[in-house]
């Protein structure tokens, strides 16, 4: 956060890595360098910039109503040592990686968090500072239902990732960005790819935007909302609110 802020006043565009920041006071300063520099910021959630998210999400506009929207991540164990399990340092897994799924499950809804729940298994003796294995609910302006469940206790035959959309009388289910099956009039039909987290093409609406020219970069309040409500489950899983 604090190379953010100087970049910001040093009059940079920046790009950094998620997670944004690891507190709400950093949060609370990057919005204010930004706001008083008035230059570009991005950060890399990636997630949505995948291609076969991007199919996921054209299907999605041509169904009606609210979206039921489930996300489970096979993360496998860190050590306890690990520097992303050091609350000051990575934030833990939530902040570190869970913040991803914060941002995606309200794109995919394309409506914003309104109210947030979440729950974790206690890491007990021996375990990170911040448990690794937790489930997140979200409930989205528009009535649609998101939820994230996050855990280090599966088997690494699992694949990582797989995301499951309902909607409007079809299913649209992702399988570690690998294969996309829609499921639609009773049948199924199966999109396959090379595996892709949408890095490239987020590489890509990035310099679109350096360049001035038309882009779907992340905008700032999506940044914010994403990293304000990661923030907020935090707090929750820790009894503070």
């Amino acid at each position: 956060a604090e190379q953010v802020v100087r970049s910001l006043e040093a009059g940079k565009a920046v790009f950094v890595e998620k997670p944004l920041c690891l507190t709400r006071e950093e949060l609370e300063s990057i919005r204010a360098a930004r706001l008083a520099s008035g230059r570009l910021l991005a950060v890399g959630f990636n997630r949505r910039y995948a291609p076969l998210v991007r199919k996921m999400k054209e299907r999605l506009a041509l169904l009606p109503g609210p979206r039921v929207i489930q996300v489970r991540v096979n993360a496998l164990r860190l050590p306890r040592d690990h520097w992303t399990q050091d609350p000051a340092v990575g934030g833990g897994r939530l902040a570190g990686e869970g913040c991803h799924f914060v941002d995606l499950i309200p794109f995919l809804a394309g409506s914003p968090i309104e109210s947030l729940q979440a729950g974790k298994v206690p890491p007990g003796a021996g375990g990170p500072p911040r448990s690794d294995n937790f489930s997140l609910s979200l409930v989205m302006a528009d009535g649609s239902l998101g939820s994230l469940l996050y855990t280090s206790l599966g088997d690494s035959s699992l694949p990582k990732e797989r995301i499951e959309v309902h909607a409007g009388g079809a299913s649209l289910v992702l399988d570690d960005f690998r294969d996309l099956w829609l499921h639609v009039g009773g049948s199924a039909r199966k999109i396959s790819g090379a595996r892709d987290k949408g890095i490239e093409k987020e590489a890509e609406a990035l310099l679109a935007s350096l360049r001035g020219e038309p882009s779907d970069l992340i905008s700032w309040e999506e940044i914010e909302a994403a990293t304000g409500w990661t923030l907020r489950a935090q707090e929750i899983l820790e009894g503070k609110g």
